[in-house]
């Protein structure tokens, strides 16, 4: 009876040690891939680092109004787009500065007085986006009384954000025509690694020179 209960212990100890051993080996491998996935996470933390400085990325707190940031999912892949949008075709595209570059409708505030918009310069960015300069231009009878520049970026800008440096305007030519200008950066805004990044492309400088009355 004694040497039975002798071999009951006996078995009872083996099987836990058995236990605890499987359990220490089961966390000792938890312990390595935890491990080596921090390892990964240093290594993929410092890839974005050196890519982020040699492409001068600016880290900022928020993207501007309209602007989806891009989502980057490895270094490589950072490293692609910013080839990509480092070497984004970028070109005048020409207007004709008479009456052929109204938009919109005219509409009459007074016998006197009506406002027409007009397209001076444009330039086409990668495949369909677009930065317009365009003017709101307030015609009396004969002269020019006011023009309102402003700047737009429309069509597919995916990222990208136009932002506008300055402005302006001048009457020339006894009141008959007008120009305008303006200037601003092209700017490419992504997400990477939690962090919003913004990649500055190049200044674009935008003018024309429009006659109103004939």
């Amino acid at each position: 009876m004694l040497n039975k209960k002798i071999i009951s212990i006996f078995i009872m100890l083996l099987i836990c040690s058995l236990s605890f051993g499987s359990i220490a080996f089961a966390a000792e491998d938890q312990g390595i891939a935890t491990d080596n996935q921090t390892q990964v996470d240093k290594v993929k933390a410092e890839k974005y680092k050196e890519i982020s400085k040699k492409y001068k990325l600016e880290r900022v707190q928020k993207a501007p109004d309209k602007v989806i940031p891009v989502k980057v999912n490895s270094p490589e892949e950072l490293e692609s787009l910013l080839q990509s949008a480092s070497k984004i075709k970028i070109e005048r595209v020409p207007v004709s500065n008479n009456e052929s570059t109204v938009s919109g409708t005219q509409s009459i505030v007074s016998p006197s007085s009506t406002y027409t918009t007009y397209t001076t310069d444009s330039y086409k960015v990668g495949i369909a986006g677009y930065i317009y300069l365009k003017a709101r231009v307030e015609k009396g009878t004969s002269t020019i009384l006011s023009v309102s520049p402003y700047t737009s970026f429309t069509g597919f800008t995916w990222g990208f954000d136009w932002n506008e440096y300055n402005i302006g305007s001048s009457i020339v030519s006894g009141g008959k025509d007008f120009e305008s200008w303006a200037s601003g950066g092209l700017e490419y805004y992504l997400l990477v690694n939690s962090d919003l990044m913004r990649y500055y492309i190049q200044e674009i400088d935008l003018e024309g020179y429009t006659t109103v009355f004939h």
